[in-house]
């Protein structure tokens, strides 16, 4: 039976990573299944059995990408030993970067995500993504806290208020984005956009 168990896991996993290399390089809705498990070396029924539809995989790959981001990410900012100024300034550019350098997936899971139907499915991504940073910002709060550096009663909630802005930013940054993409919008002044929501999460 454990057998068993680690030989599903291990199917489960092929199918999304094959998902998400092809989500990344083709876009989701150019990603067809017989191309997923083509590329995963699978049949289609054994896509189905794991996978209801290609939007029940979506889910698990972006689940996927943001356990895969913080184990990337994480033990450049979770070092106590570093300063907690330091600390932030690293979860904020470190953050950022990998969005950078992963802007093409990023806009088309967005653009996938961002139909109507997709709605929920967004929603608990990015609340997902909020409980993997929470326990990260709360604990560069309270250092930051217990060195008389941030002046906090609660670095619990504060660190829920400053994930949310981030989370925000983030998404007008993405949507912008893909107003160039799609609507041909003036890349100029969306760059300028950009770069003053950058700063100001900069002076937080």
């Amino acid at each position: 039976m454990a057998r068993k168990k680690g030989k599903e896991i291990d199917t489960r996993l092929a199918l999304i990573e094959a998902g998400w290399e092809l989500f990344r390089t083709r876009g989701f809705e150019a990603t067809s299944v017989d191309a997923i498990v083509t590329r995963a070396d699978l049949s289609k029924g054994t896509f189905f059995y794991y996978f209801k539809t290609k939007g029940e995989l979506l889910e698990a790959v972006c689940e996927y990408v943001a356990q895969m981001v913080w184990s990337q990410i994480a033990p450049l900012f979770a070092d106590r030993s570093v300063d907690p100024v330091t600390r932030f300034n690293r979860f904020v550019n470190s953050t950022r970067q990998w969005r950078f350098d992963n802007m093409e997936a990023m806009l088309d899971m967005y653009e996938a995500l961002s139909n109507e139907k997709n709605t929920p499915l967004k929603v608990k991504l990015i609340a997902n993504s909020s409980e993997l940073a929470l326990p990260v910002v709360t604990d560069i709060i309270e250092q930051g806290s217990e060195q008389n550096v941030y002046d906090v009663n609660d670095p619990e909630e504060v660190a829920h208020h400053i994930i949310a802005i981030f989370n925000s930013v983030a998404e007008r940054n993405i949507r912008s984005l893909l107003d160039v993409k799609v609507e041909g919008e003036d890349s100029s002044r969306i760059i300028r956009r950009i770069e003053a929501a950058q700063a100001s999460v900069e002076r937080l």
